[in-house]
């Protein structure tokens, strides 16, 4: 049996059809994606107690809730992760609002036996990536 050119023409639309819609559709996450994903991996550090991986995530222009910067906060990690071994953070019922190259993820849990407070997360867009800027209680 031989296949015309209308035939040919017709499979091939049929096999490159889904692969340009999922070529279209993948163009990478979304801002609100990457925001999470840096915000969750800022929560990361704080349960696995890993400076490192938080410190990753800092702007340079970080600020804390006692006005520490970024170099303070890293340097005090360690002895708050010592100190308060069962701290944890939890940013599974964080809100995610991009407005432009800033950010925000309200609240974000962050506890131990000795307290608890919500916290809001600013971040902003560095090139591609979205870094902490700042973590403030939540209102």
């Amino acid at each position: 049996m031989k296949i015309g050119p209308g035939i040919a023409t017709f499979a091939a639309l049929l096999v490159c059809i889904p692969l340009l819609s999922c070529a279209s559709l993948s163009r990478g996450a979304s801002d609100e994606d990457l925001v999470r994903g840096t915000v969750e991996q800022f929560c990361q550090g704080f349960n696995e107690k890993n400076a490192n991986l938080v410190e990753e995530v800092l702007s340079d222009d970080f600020y804390g809730m006692r006005n520490s910067t970024k170099d303070q906060l890293v340097e005090n990690l360690p002895r708050m992760f010592e100190r308060l071994d069962d701290l944890e953070m939890d940013a599974s019922e964080a809100q995610i609002e991009v407005d432009g190259s800033s950010a925000t993820a309200s609240p974000v849990r962050l506890q131990s036996s000795a307290f608890g407070v919500d916290l809001a997360i600013g971040l902003v867009k560095e090139g591609k990536q979205w870094l902490i800027t700042g973590a403030e209680r939540a209102d």
